[in-house]
């Protein structure tokens, strides 16, 4: 073969390689734009993800706040309840008591009727 002949092959080989090379640099930036659209992708998505469970969390927050609420009022009913209670156990309490003197101030102003029937006796 020709010097000429292999100068031209030389030449053709390395045109080849040049372009070879171009393709694999274009392939590289549509790989990475390619990941960067598909991490973009992802990041949307998770992001999407993400508020979805925040507006879950917030339902959720809403109704703990209500339940907190509602339990509030219970107990508030419960404490109302308890010092009514406590209330009438006093008043119970108080109206023992005065029966309890108003029986042994009846017992010491009235004579039992062995009392009386032995008072009769000694007349």
């Amino acid at each position: 073969p020709s010097q000429a002949f292999q100068d031209d092959h030389v030449g053709t080989l390395r045109q080849a390689i040049k372009d070879k090379d171009e393709q694999i640099r274009q392939l590289g930036k549509e790989t990475r734009q390619l990941r960067f659209e598909q991490s973009d992708v992802v990041r949307r998505k998770q992001a999407q993800e993400i508020e979805e469970q925040m507006a879950w969390l917030s339902e959720d927050q809403q109704w703990l706040l209500a339940l907190e609420s509602k339990l509030g009022e219970e107990q508030r009913k419960s404490a109302d309840l308890e010092n009514e209670l406590l209330r009438c156990q006093r008043r119970a309490a108080l109206q023992l008591s005065e029966m309890h003197e108003q029986r042994a101030d009846r017992k010491v102003l009235q004579p039992s009727k062995l009392e009386t029937s032995a008072v009769f006796q000694l007349q």
